[in-house]
């Protein structure tokens, strides 16, 4: 059986449901459990709020770097990191493995193109907007982005702190609601979809 190393750590809940969902998806097809290594990382919340609001933080990168080799020894066949901020470094970290690494970027934007969308919204850090980690992906495949103005672009990020922080509240998931039906409207000549849902940053 194939081994999958999971980097997690970097969005707790996120990389837990991960876990739970490929075991679910596998078991319903091979009727027995996969084989899956997560390495959860000790990341400050210091460091969360930096990468998080579009600084750079050298603590993810060190960390990523360890993981992906304790992984690599570990003789996993693919690694996943279920994080979208953190793909800013995804060459760096693929420069330092033997196995392949999936970006969550790709195959995100692999769907978009096979459902045949031609604009969707982006709800996500502002890291992965201001890298233009989807923008770059989903012009390959000549599909327009949508990203919110500045002022709920910081609102989207501290909202996302308080998921990590199990903080969230009611305000932020109304908010959150609006902010969609909002970008909905920019674009209701096209189908419309949010990328990556999950509440990892």
């Amino acid at each position: 059986m194939k081994t999958v190393g999971i980097v997690g750590g970097l969005g707790p809940e996120t990389s837990c449901s991960f876990c739970l969902n490929i075991n679910r998806k596998f078991k319903k097809i091979k009727k027995e459990q996969p084989h899956l290594l997560l390495d959860n990382l000790p990341i400050s919340r210091k460091a969360e709020e930096k990468i998080i609001r579009g600084g750079i933080s050298r603590e993810h990168l060190s960390f990523l770097k360890d993981s992906i080799r304790r992984l690599n020894k570990a003789r996993v066949h693919g690694i996943v990191i279920p994080c979208n901020t953190v793909h800013v470094f995804i060459e760096e970290l693929r420069a330092t493995t033997r196995v392949p690494i999936l970006s969550i970027v790709e195959e995100t934007v692999k769907i978009c193109k096979k459902k045949k969308f031609r604009k969707v919204g982006l709800l996500a850090s502002t890291k992965t907007v201001q890298g233009r980690l989807y923008a770059k992906e989903l012009n390959k495949k000549n599909i327009g982005v949508i990203i919110p103005k500045k002022e709920d672009q910081e609102w989207i990020s501290n909202c996302i702190i308080h998921i990590l922080n199990n903080e969230t509240n009611d305000h932020d998931k109304i908010k959150m609601a609006q902010l969609i039906r909002r970008g909905s409207s920019y674009i209701r000549l096209y189908r419309f979809t949010i990328v990556n849902r999950s509440i990892s940053y």
